[in-house]
């Protein structure tokens, strides 16, 4: 009896102790990591800079403060340390350099295994000042007199890093017989800054151009044409009429839609720019002819319709 009793006791210290029979006894630890303020989530950095907050958290093992815990950071951009100690409080933070480009962004704060982990911080980039004025789009152009420029002259502001700049002021100035739409303009999303003009009454070389005080490539050049009455190729269902255009240096050339669905497109000589494919009452050009030569082209929808400009000096 007294044997059973002892036995009994055993048993019930046992259970109380939290054994299993396994030797292995005890409560296991849980770890948790979360955000403590000040985070540094949700802030705006310029690109390449470093965010004025450090990104923060908290590491806690069964509600108490873990010191010692390392804690790992991923993402874009560089950190102060790609890991850092929890320290006597069971925080860890790192500071956070935005990537070179733009845009949101997002980084992880991990400890394999703990409740919430991984944590996640969100950011910011923009860009930088700026730095450069660029070139994009519409130089060469040629426009009939007292007709606008069918195409944009376009630039771009951008930082150190090629990101468009926003917001920034563009002068325009032109020196020929054109008329310019607006003498300044604001650059849009992504640092674009477009100028627009309409032809006058004298047949002349145009010079248009884009200035930004203080910028690397400032000012940008334009250089574009006003002409007389261009020679004129229609495009039909078929074919292109004349299919020979036979013109002089220095004078131009306009296609003009009768049939829907076509293009032009270079296939030989020297290169005249393939237009979109367009439909009835579109045209394309004029185009300038500064030097002789045969232009060979065709239609990029049906190969079977060809054309050429034959230019003499």
């Amino acid at each position: 009896m007294q044997i059973r009793t002892h036995a009994l006791l055993a048993a019930l210290l046992l259970a109380a102790c939290g054994g299993d029979g396994s030797g292995g006894g005890g409560t296991s630890e849980v770890v948790e990591i979360i955000k403590w303020t000040p985070s540094g989530d949700n802030q705006t950095g310029l690109a390449g800079t470093t965010l004025p907050l450090a990104l923060r958290v908290k590491v806690t093992v069964n509600d108490q403060n873990a010191e010692g815990r390392t804690v790992t950071w991923s993402g874009p951009g560089v950190f102060g340390s790609p890991s850092s100690v929890t320290n006597v409080n069971g925080v860890a933070l790192t500071t956070w350099t935005m990537p070179d480009g733009t845009g949101p962004v997002s980084a992880t704060a991990t400890i394999a295994g703990a409740v919430g982990s991984p944590i996640t911080f969100h950011a910011t980039s923009k860009a930088d000042v700026p730095t450069t004025l660029l070139k994009i789009s519409g130089d060469g152009q040629a426009a009939e007199v007292f007709q606008y420029f069918g195409a944009p002259f376009r630039v771009q502001v951008a930082d150190q890093f090629g990101n468009g700049v926003d917001s920034v002021i563009v002068v325009w100035s032109v020196d020929g017989p054109v008329s310019l739409v607006a003498d300044s303009v604001i650059t849009t999303e992504g640092g674009f800054a477009s100028g627009f003009i309409r032809a006058r009454d004298s047949v002349s070389i145009v010079t248009l151009t884009a200035t930004v005080e203080g910028l690397t490539g400032s000012p940008v050049n334009f250089t574009a044409n006003v002409v007389g009455p261009p020679v004129e190729v229609e495009i039909h269902s078929n074919f292109f009429d004349p299919a020979t255009a036979n013109i002089s240096v220095g004078q131009a050339v306009k296609w003009v839609w009768v049939n829907s669905g076509h293009s032009v497109a270079t296939t030989s000589g020297p290169p005249i720019g393939n237009s979109p494919i367009k439909d009835v009452g579109g045209t394309w050009g004029p185009v300038v002819f500064n030097s002789p030569g045969t232009y060979s082209y065709e239609c990029g929808v049906h190969l079977e319709m060809t054309g050429k400009v034959v230019v003499t000096p």
